[in-house]
């Protein structure tokens, strides 16, 4: 299940931008 960590590390990295972008 490469994809499905791939894609969980994807949205994690992404919510962590969107969150110190907003802080």
């Amino acid at each position: 299940r490469k994809e499905g960590t791939l894609f969980g590390f994807s949205v994690s990295t992404e919510i962590k931008v969107l969150m110190g972008i907003t802080a």
